[in-house]
């Protein structure tokens, strides 16, 4: 799995590439990064080594390539593997540094970085939501006319078309928008099986804690107003399925 960003940082190439070289360096601006030392002699070069631990999981990182101050490239080996290659150019602003992650998951890894690891931490959280909604539903609704179409040779897929479905619709409905108000605000599951991998598997409020720690204030602020419109129209959607169920009653009398 590879990541892409691309960054303009107003510095000259030289200066930019000695910071990135020097890992030590990630916890003064990343984070997500508690520690970093370096394990090689000085100065910092080709096969320096350093250890570093970046959200609680420990890498072991070393200096492949070294081509200043045009290409920088780290094996770091941890959960998981991956090869962190920077590549930087002079520009009118500065310097433009491109940054390529390739991660290289190991065994159950390769389902916790990925984004089935957040369908289905989000599936594990959010789906009890539905099933709390529609148990009595169906409880209230009882078993007689499923096992009248039954008797009359409906199938299994016509009954719950015609039957089932009709009688528990907004209470599914109900249930379906209180699961995506959880997804949409979900935080530690996907947290956890994320790896905060932009544009892979970074989710909105995830995204959000990234630019904060950035100090990318105001695009963390746009970006939990986004969350916040997104909630308000989600409390609209409910009120309707709300008011539309309340009248179904007084509708079939």
């Amino acid at each position: 799995m590879r990541v892409s960003t691309t960054t303009t940082i107003a510095r000259p190439p030289e200066q930019v590439f000695d910071t990135l070289a020097d890992l030590r360096n990630e916890t003064q601006w990343n984070s997500g990064v508690s520690s970093a030392e370096l394990r090689s002699a000085e100065p910092v070069g080709p096969g320096s080594r350093f250890a570093i631990v970046n959200s609680g999981t420990a890498y072991d990182a070393t200096i492949t390539t070294y081509e200043r101050p045009s290409r920088l490239v780290f094996e770091a080996r941890g959960k998981p593997d991956l090869t962190i290659t920077y590549g930087l150019r002079p520009t009118d602003d500065g310097t433009e540094v491109e940054s390529e992650l390739d991660f290289r998951p190991k065994g159950a890894l390769k389902v916790v970085f990925s984004l089935p690891g957040l369908v289905l931490a989000t599936v594990f959280v959010t789906f009890p939501f539905v099933a709390r909604e529609l148990i009595p539903v169906m409880q209230a609704a009882g078993r007689e006319e499923e096992e009248a179409a039954r008797v009359l040779g409906a199938s299994g897929w016509t009954i719950f078309r015609r039957v089932t479905l009709p009688s528990v619709k907004w209470g599914m409905l109900f249930g379906v928008i209180l699961c995506n108000a959880r997804a949409m605000g979900e935080f530690g599951a996907v947290s956890v099986v994320s790896g905060h991998i932009r544009g892979k598997t970074n989710t909105l409020p995830l995204h959000v804690e990234i630019l904060y720690g950035e100090y990318n204030y105001q695009a963390a602020f746009a970006a939990a107003s986004l969350l916040a419109f997104l909630a308000l129209v989600t409390l609209v959607a409910k009120s309707l399925v709300e008011w539309r169920s309340e009248r179904r009653p007084e509708d079939a009398s």
